[in-house]
C-alpha cells in the first residue's frame, strides 16, 4: 500500500507566486550567501548527500501512536532545498505496511540536519528511508536508496535576486514568556518601504539543543502592513525548542496586486473530489487518475492558475488571510472557517456567503467514535455523552462555537441559530440539501490526501506534464487500494 503524505511532524509547501518572494531577512541575497554553496557541479559520486539516523523510539500514551523519528543530515559541502522524503512504514513481521513521502519546507546548508517525526498505529515498528529527492541552483537530484541509483537532471526552479524584495527589518527572536506548559517568543516587524505590505508570511525553524530543526512552520499575519509601520508577531515554541531561528519571509505588494485574483479553494483534495462528484465520478478504488474527467478537473484549475484568476492556499494553508488582505476577490471554504474570515477582515469591507455553486456539495468534518473494546459501563456513557451533545440547545452552542454545521434539523431551522450573527446560519438549510461524503473504506484518507499533494504539484510547476503527473498518481492509487 502506499500513503502519501502521513500525519508527520512537518512539512508545509513553499509555493513563489506572483511577487511572493522567500526573501532574506538580512540586506543579502538569500542564494548569495558566502556560507551558501548551490554550485558545485553534482555527478553520481556526490550526489549523495544525506545521512540518516535513528532517533530513539517512544510512545505518547495519551494517544496510544508509536513516536518513529529520523535525523538526516547534510554532509556534503553545498546547500539543498526542496527535499522530499520517500519512506515505508514496517510491521513487526517486517513487511511494508504503506509507502509515504513528506517534503521539508526548509534549506539544509552544510553540517545541518533535520529531524523528522512519524506518528502510526501500533502496527508500525520501524520507518525505512527509500529515496530522496532535493534541489541545488542548476540541478534536480534523486537518489534511490534500495537501488542504490543517482539521477540528475536540470532544474526547472527559477532563483532570482532577494534584494529587490527585501521590504522589512526584523528583530532577534525573543522569549516573551516562560511556562512550565508552553514557551512564547516574539518577533518584531517593521515595514521599511515604501509598499503596503499584505499576506506577509514569516518562515520560522525551530531547534533543539543539538542544533537540529524540529519544527519548520510558517506564520501569516492578517494585517495590511502600511510603510514604517511595525508589528509583533509572537511563535509558540515545542518543548524540547532551544532555540528559534526567522528563514525567511514572504509578502504581497498590495498596489501590485490591485488587479486582485478572483478566487481559489481552501482544500484541493476537497475541489477534485467535489469537481469528479458532478461529473459523475466517485472517489473511490474504481477511480481513474487518467481519465479524460479527471483531466479536465486539473486543467480547469490549472488554467486559472496560468491565466492569473486562480490561485491556491500554499504557505497561506488557508486562503481566509489573503481574502482579509484584499489580495483575492473570493474563495470555496469550510464553513468553519467564518471566523477567520471575520478576524482578517475586521470590518474593513462588507462580506457575504453564497452555497457551493454545485449540485453535489461534499461533507467532511471530525468524528467521534465508540470503540468495540469498550465495556459496557463505557459505552452506555458515551452513548449519553452523544445524546447530551446533539440535542437542539447544545448543537446550537456547538454551532454558534465552533462554525461547524448543526446535526440537527430542529437546530438548523431555529430563529435561535439563525439569528447568532453568523453569516452562514440562514443559508445553511438550503446549502446541505445535496451533500455526499467520499466512501468510508481503507485507503480512503491516504488516497485523498495524495489528490491534494499531486494537485499542489501540478499548479506549482510551470508548464507541468499534467498526464504524466496523472499517470504517477494512477500508480500510487493503485497501490493504496490494494
Amino acid at each position: 500500500m502506499n500513503k502519501f503524505p502521513k500525519r508527520v511532524l512537518f512539512i508545509s509547501m513553499l509555493l513563489i507566486v506572483n511577487i511572493l518572494m522567500l526573501a532574506s531577512c538580512k540586506s543579502k541575497d538569500i542564494y548569495d550567501d558566502e556560507n551558501l554553496d548551490y554550485s558545485i557541479d553534482i555527478n553520481n559520486e556526490n550526489a549523495k548527500v544525506l545521512s540518516i539516523k535513528d532517533v530513539e523510539n517512544n510512545s505518547d500514551d495519551s494517544d496510544n501512536e508509536l513516536k518513529l523519528s529520523k535525523v538526516i543530515k547534510n554532509i556534503s559541502d553545498i546547500s539543498i532545498y526542496n527535499i522530499l522524503i520517500t519512506y515505508e512504514e514496517i510491521n513487526n513481521k517486517d513487511n511494508i505496511v504503506e509507502k509515504s513521502q513528506v517534503f521539508l519546507d526548509l534549506t539544509l546548508n552544510p553540517n545541518e540536519s533535520s529531524e523528522i517525526s512519524f506518528f502510526n498505529d501500533d502496527e508500525v515498528k520501524g520507518i525505512n528511508i527509500v529515496s530522496y529527492e532535493y534541489h541545488t541552483l542548476d540541478k534536480e537530484v534523486m537518489v534511490n536508496l534500495k537501488d542504490d541509483t543517482v539521477a540528475i537532471n536540470k532544474s526547472s526552479v527559477a532563483l532570482k535576486d532577494s534584494k529587490e524584495y527585501e521590504v522589512l527589518t526584523t528583530s532577534e527572536i525573543y522569549k516573551v514568556k516562560n511556562s512550565n506548559e508552553i514557551d512564547t517568543y516574539a518577533l518584531d516587524i517593521k515595514n521599511t518601504s515604501k509598499k503596503q505590505l499584505g499576506n506577509i508570511t514569516v518562515k520560522i525553524g525551530q531547534l533543539d539543543k543539538d542544533g537540529t530543526y524540529i519544527m519548520v512552520d510558517s506564520i501569516s499575519l492578517y494585517n495590511i502592513l502600511k510603510p514604517s509601520e511595525d508589528i509583533k508577531m509572537e511563535i509558540k515554541a515545542l518543548d524540547n525548542t532551544k532555540s528559534i531561528e526567522l528563514l525567511g519571509y514572504s509578502y504581497d505588494d498590495i498596489k501590485e496586486k490591485a488587479n486582485i485574483v478572483g478566487g481559489g479553494f481552501d482544500s484541493l483534495s476537497n475541489y477534485y473530489t467535489t469537481y469528479l462528484k458532478n461529473e459523475g465520478v466517485t472517489f473511490d478504488s474504481k477511480l481513474d487518475p487518467t481519465s479524460d474527467k479527471s483531466e479536465k478537473a486539473v486543467d480547469y484549475y490549472l488554467d486559472g492558475v496560468e491565466d492569473g484568476y486562480f490561485r491556491i492556499a500554499g504557505t497561506d494553508k488557508y486562503l481566509s488571510a489573503p481574502f482579509g488582505n484584499e489580495t483575492i476577490a473570493m474563495f470555496v471554504g469550510s464553513n468553519a472557517s467564518e471566523t477567520f474570515v471575520k478576524q482578517g477582515v475586521n470590518n474593513k469591507f462588507e462580506i457575504g456567503v453564497a452555497p457551493y455553486p454545485a449540485k453535489e456539495v461534499m461533507q467532511q468534518g471530525t468524528d467521534l467514535f465508540v470503540f468495540n473494546s469498550a465495556t459496557a459501563e463505557q459505552k452506555t456513557a458515551a452513548y449519553e455523552f452523544l445524546k447530551f451533545l446533539t440535542t437542539k440547545d447544545n448543537q446550537i452552542t456547538w454551532a454558534t462555537q465552533t462554525g461547524y454545521i448543526p446535526v440537527r434539523e430542529s437546530a438548523i431551522n431555529s430563529d435561535e441559530y439563525k439569528n447568532t450573527g453568523s453569516l452562514i446560519a440562514p443559508i445553511i438549510a438550503d446549502a446541505t440539501k445535496n451533500l455526499f461524503t467520499n466512501p468510508l473504506v481503507k485507503g480512503m484518507d491516504s488516497a485523498y490526501r495524495e489528490s491534494n499533494t499531486v494537485l499542489e504539484s501540478i499548479l506549482a510547476e510551470k508548464n507541468p506534464d499534467v498526464k504524466s503527473k496523472l499517470e504517477a498518481f494512477k500508480s500510487t492509487l493503485m497501490s493504496i487500494w490494494e
